[in-house]
């Protein structure tokens, strides 16, 4: 949705849609945009979010901001934080909220090189939750908030075709769930870059996130008044 040269900030907001195919942050060719935005709302289908896509033999496609907010999308099939081709994602934040289903929810890229990635997850469903695809990924932040993830991976999913590099990632598993967790992969090896994070409150089926520090989640506050108009404060279900 940028174009070619010097954008300070564009935004693309989908409501209502029924079909979309592929969403790019940036040129289709060559250029260099500051922020993008996108927000999709309550759509049917989306092929896929990218944030940047470069076509053109060794030309590059930069995009130093790619921030997008999906809720209530019935399907996406591929959302990723970085790009594609000769692109170049510096810092990208992906939030899912609402009822919405993805098949592959990717930190990185499906080419290039991104730098940052945040992907938070605060409902939905998605098959697949990775680091790194393709390319190369810096930095991945997942935060799972709420939801189900089917396969959760710190990088890539051991497949073949997921030759991604990744060097750290950072990592809250706040609520939700998972049915699968695993470190993955970078460069076809066994990911073995840095990881920081913790497990609050996630179930979590299988997979062993030992790796991650056990954080006991705070106790609820509440306050109330009783009959006798006196401040109760009740912590963790005591009063």
């Amino acid at each position: 949705i940028g174009t070619k040269r010097n954008i300070v900030e564009t935004t693309l907001e989908l409501y209502d849609i029924d079909k979309a195919f592929i969403i790019d942050g940036g040129s289709q060719i060559t250029g260099e945009i500051g922020t993008v935005n996108i927000i999709a709302e309550r759509c049917s289908y989306i092929d896929g979010i990218q944030g940047a896509r470069a076509m053109n033999g060794g030309e590059r496609n930069i995009v130093h901001n790619f921030n997008v907010k999906v809720k209530d999308v019935k399907l996406i099939d591929t959302l990723y934080g970085g790009g594609n081709g000769y692109s170049v994602v510096w810092n990208s934040n992906i939030k899912v909220e609402g009822e919405t289903e993805i098949n592959y929810l990717i930190a990185g890229g499906s080419n290039g090189y991104t730098n940052k990635s945040r992907v938070v997850m605060d409902g939905g469903h998605a098959k697949i939750m990775q680091g790194v695809n393709r390319g190369i990924l810096n930095r991945a932040e997942l935060i799972l908030n709420g939801g189900k993830v089917d396969n959760f991976y710190l990088a890539g999913e051991p497949d073949p075709s997921v030759t991604g590099v990744q060097h750290e990632v950072y990592v809250e598993l706040n609520g939700g769930e998972i049915i699968k967790f695993a470190n993955g992969t970078s460069g076809l090896q066994p990911f073995e870059g840095k990881v920081e994070g913790c497990i609050i409150d996630c179930v979590v089926n299988e997979g062993d996130v030992s790796i991650l520090e056990k954080v006991e989640k705070e106790p609820e506050v509440k306050f109330s008044f009783n009959a006798a108009g006196e401040l109760v404060v009740t912590i963790g279900g005591v009063s």
